[in-house]
């Protein structure tokens, strides 16, 4: 190892969770259809993630979480690429339908 910490997932994230850490600049998902508005990225930017890795971003648009909660300018790529633990002010996030469907939502406690 060279000291980054990351956790790498090889099958599918099940689409209800959402890690979320307020103190980023971005957060992304690879599920373009939880987007209300998107647009595709015209010309080929890249993000560095938490383990220094740079990754391609495919587009960007809100998501609507909740009535209450919306992401504004969030990025979407074309493979899932790490899951990380509740650590360091990441939370997990977990729905039973993205979008305007939303029958259950679950906020650390701390929120």
């Amino acid at each position: 190892m060279n000291g980054k910490s990351s956790f790498n997932i090889s099958g599918s994230i099940p689409q209800s969770i959402w890690i979320l850490d307020f103190g980023t600049t971005d957060h992304m998902t690879p599920f373009s259809s939880y987007f209300t508005s998107y647009l595709k990225v015209s010309k080929k930017q890249l993000i560095i993630v938490a383990n220094g890795d740079h990754v391609p971003i495919a587009g960007s648009g809100n998501v609507q979480l909740h009535s209450s909660l919306s992401l504004h300018n969030e990025l979407t790529m074309r493979r899932k690429i790490e899951v990380a633990k509740e650590q360091g002010g990441l939370y997990y996030l977990q729905h039973t339908k993205i979008g305007n469907n939303i029958n259950k939502e679950e906020l650390p406690s701390s929120q």
